[in-house]
């Protein structure tokens, strides 16, 4: 499990950090040479159990924890977008009524 955690250091100083952004990703495919990895923004050894928010198939590992941790970053922000739009979707059209 590589968890990826994101702060802010306001002005700076690391006083009074702020986590905005935490991902959990799990290796699902028995650490093979091209895995596949689950992405929770939750704990997944919480005692919900949440669902994946986005999955990563084919990384080839020895491209390294960074591409890997790049390509997490967009599918969770492309989950969030579709699911944002799909929301503002409905919400418009109980608007229109």
């Amino acid at each position: 499990m590589m968890v990826v955690t994101v702060e802010v250091w306001p002005g700076g100083r690391n006083s009074s950090p702020r986590v905005v952004e935490t991902l959990f990703i799990g290796n699902v495919s028995s650490l093979s040479d091209v895995s596949n990895y689950d992405v929770y923004d939750q704990n997944p050894y919480s005692s919900t159990r949440p669902d994946p928010v986005a999955t990563i198939t084919g990384h080839r590992r020895r491209d390294g924890a960074l591409e890997l941790v790049r390509r997490c970053a967009q599918a969770v922000d492309y989950s969030r977008r579709r699911t944002m739009n799909s929301t503002e979707a409905h919400r418009e059209s109980r608007t229109r009524l």
